[in-house]
Order: structure tokens, then sequence, then C-alpha cells
């Protein structure tokens, strides 16, 4: 048996009602963007998990993306297109982006890959503080063990598509 969120799987809820409750950071979903898309828009965009915004946030939605884009230390971003931000910077904004709806389980897939020391740093700061002082719960993939956070206590280690680890062991 499957329970998603409270729910057993196959009970009649939508993709919408599990995607509520999931955040997503990937280097990918960056080159998902494009076009003249402000910061501020793209975290706006993680209420409806779009790629783009096509609906209006409410005034609640509105302080909470300015919000998400301060505590990732990228309030000075809300105005600036995206297409105009260092790689680093877009990580952040996509963070704060599958941040601002206080999601249940935050997917970060190599959230670190291509980022400068500092930026890496930063970014690995911000997902400990969120694994560790939030109820947000991570799957955290990398092909880096040094980069998995603290935070992490489960880890499945794959080679070749077969279990090399013991779910688990960190060592």
């Amino acid at each position: 048996e499957i329970t998603l969120f409270g729910r057993k799987k196959g009970t009649g809820e939508s993709i919408w009602e599990i995607k509520k409750h999931i955040g997503v950071v990937s280097s990918d979903l960056q080159a998902q963007y494009h076009g003249k898309i402000s910061a501020y828009d793209i975290v706006c965009s993680g209420f409806f998990d779009s790629i783009g915004l096509y609906r209006s946030c409410n005034s609640e939605q509105k302080r909470a993306a300015e919000e998400s884009l301060k505590i990732m230390s990228a309030g000075n971003l809300l105005k600036k297109n995206f297409d105009q931000l260092s790689f680093g910077q877009r990580q952040l904004v996509l963070l704060a982006r599958a941040m601002v709806k206080n999601p249940r389980l935050l997917i970060l897939d190599e959230p670190c890959d291509g980022l400068d020391a500092d930026n890496r740093k930063k970014l690995l700061g911000l997902c400990e503080f969120i694994g560790s002082r939030t109820s947000t719960r991570l799957i955290y993939v990398t092909h880096h063990e040094e980069e998995i956070p603290p935070c992490v206590d489960h880890v499945l280690k794959l080679h070749k598509g077969k279990i090399v680890g013991i779910p688990g062991d960190r060592a």
C-alpha cells in the first residue's frame, strides 16, 4: 500500500492535490524559463506549479513570494529578469519558488550542479536550514556525496542502476 501525504494512493487524488505538497529544484528547471520573466513572477509561479505565471497571486501570496526571496538572501533580485541572473542566483530563485508554498517534501535534483564555491556553500546552507529547521523533508539527489546536507539521515547509493549502499548508511 502506498500513502501520499495521508491519503491512500488510488483513492481519487489528483496530480494537483499531490503537487501542492511538493517543491522541486533542479538545474533542468532553469532551462524551462524563457523570455522576460522576473524573479518575482517565477517565485509566484510556485503557487501554481506552472512554468511561467498565468494567474494572478492574491495579496497573501505576493507577500509570501517576497518573503521567500528574502529568506533565500535573494530579495534584491525581486524585479530582475531571470535571464539576466547568474546561474547561482537562478538556483536561489528556484529554491524560493519551491519553498513559497511551504511544501511537505522538497526534491532537490543536483541543485549544486554548475555552481561556484560561494553559491554552492550558500545553497547547501539553505538546504540544511530547510531540512533541519522546518517541517519540509528533503529528497536530495547528487553524484557528489560530500554535498549531502547533514540533515539527510537516509542515503541510498546507486551504481549503474543497482543498489550498492545500505539505505540509511552514510558511511
